[in-house]
């Protein structure tokens, strides 16, 4: 599972045919992964600043394109209209493919896409990363500051992915479960491996994941209820 299923997807939708929470044990989570701030080379704002500045200056015509409605990108967008207090429109696509090649042509104005896709195209100067949405800078784009330094306090985006079993799963089993996959993520090769994509490793316990499950589904249930967005 990950955070659209387990976090986003509860209310997003007005019905699914699962209860995210209840019908699930939480057995670690494997990895996170920053989300990137992205606008093009050409446009003018250089920092998150000067595209908060311009978005005041001109309310309701820039655009952030993203992969789907209620993907952890468009609900990035949709934090940044609230806490920066800007009024930007939303410009979903089938594809971040498809967001990041209007974005490179100037038909959007910015994005929020994940690491592992963004990173390759900033290094090629296709687009222009202003910041990431994690705890810290990463890696992979060392000189790029996180949404936090830019001066949004709080703005966290971390999209995660992790291991549940069904609900009523024995404990001796969920430990066994967590204790072999915990086992392989610290596996060198295996941290590395992830490293290399701009991914985090978590393998936290059972107990932990499920408090950040809960907290996650709350959070983003706010998110999407302030946004609007829905699936139905």
């Amino acid at each position: 599972g990950n955070a659209s299923t387990h976090a986003i997807n509860g209310t997003l939708f007005k019905s699914l045919p699962f209860d995210p929470v209840k019908d699930f044990e939480p057995v670690t989570n494997v990895a996170s992964v920053s989300n990137v701030l992205l606008v093009s080379p050409d446009m003018p704002a250089r920092t998150l600043a000067d595209l908060i500045a311009m978005a005041k200056a001109q309310p309701g015509k820039l655009s952030f394109a993203s992969n789907s409605v209620g993907s952890s990108n468009h609900l990035s967008g949709e934090l940044l209209k609230s806490m920066a207090k800007v009024d930007m429109f939303h410009v979903p696509y089938k594809s971040a493919t498809g967001a990041a090649i209007d974005l490179m042509g100037g038909r959007v104005s910015l994005m929020f896409d994940n690491m592992t896709t963004a990173v390759p195209q900033v290094k090629a100067g296709k687009l222009r990363a202003l910041a990431v949405t994690g705890e810290r800078r990463v890696a992979a784009l060392p000189e790029v500051p996180t949404m936090v330094e830019s001066g949004l306090p709080g703005f966290v985006v971390t999209p995660w992915w992790g291991v549940f079993a069904p609900a009523g799963t024995p404990k001796p089993v969920i430990e066994k479960l967590h204790r072999d996959i915990v086992g392989v993520l610290k596996m060198p090769e295996v941290r590395d491996f992830f490293a290399a994509q701009g991914t985090d490793v978590i393998a936290n316990s059972p107990e932990e994941f499920a408090r950040y499950v809960k907290g996650e589904a709350a959070r983003w249930g706010e998110v999407v209820r302030a946004s609007g967005a829905t699936a139905d």
